[in-house]
């Protein structure tokens, strides 16, 4: 939805590759992917839990910080010839709305996402932070460890200490139904980019 407020508002396009906004992302990838390659899931990147990832995870908590992590891998397939997930894809957009914005990721979506739908209960948290009145998840461990009881387990480690534009976010019931009637109402972006999102 940041995407489409910012192409909205007219200060960023489609066709506009990651060059214009992040000229230090590696040329290669930078030169080829556009905007609609990241929202349509259609740029080639991949995802970012590799090697990299797992050593720092319990550090990263900006989008910088998951930037460093992507910037070398290389794309999967060349832009616009296939369609896959991307989390790395993303990470860029939220790159690319705090470049554009001057404003953190976390900051922009609060002020312009958040607030105005009337989310009093929506963040991407830290994690290793407390937390009020959050629910933790629970999985069963089905590793293959040795230590492996088949017990419930806390998963609150399982996932990043920080969300990201790539997902990791917390909210309630009350707050995804207050997002929810926002977007009908279009109080977030106009109809024809509220569409651009659903």
């Amino acid at each position: 939805l940041a995407i489409a407020q910012l192409l909205e508002d007219g200060k960023i396009n489609l066709q506009d590759k990651i060059s214009t906004y992040l000229p230090d992302f590696p040329k290669d990838i930078a030169e080829k992917v556009t905007i609609e390659h990241l929202i349509t899931m259609k740029s080639g990147m991949g995802h970012y839990w590799n090697d990299r990832y797992w050593a720092n995870y319990t550090k990263i908590r900006t989008v910088d910080d998951l930037m460093a992590i992507i910037k070398d891998e290389p794309l999967d397939f060349e832009p616009g010839t296939k369609r896959r997930y991307s989390n790395s894809g993303f990470i860029v957009l939220g790159a690319i709305i705090e470049e554009v914005t001057g404003q953190s990721y976390y900051d922009y979506v609060r002020e312009n996402i958040y607030e105005p739908a009337g989310m009093t209960n929506t963040a991407c948290y830290e994690m290793d932070q407390i937390v009020p009145n959050l629910a933790i998840g629970y999985t069963v461990n089905r590793s293959k460890s040795p230590y492996n009881d088949n017990k419930l387990q806390n998963n609150l480690f399982l996932h990043a200490i920080k969300g990201s534009p790539a997902g990791g976010g917390y909210s309630t019931l009350d707050d995804l139904f207050s997002y929810a009637k926002a977007l009908k109402a279009n109080k977030l972006a106009g109809r024809n980019y509220t569409n651009l999102v659903l």
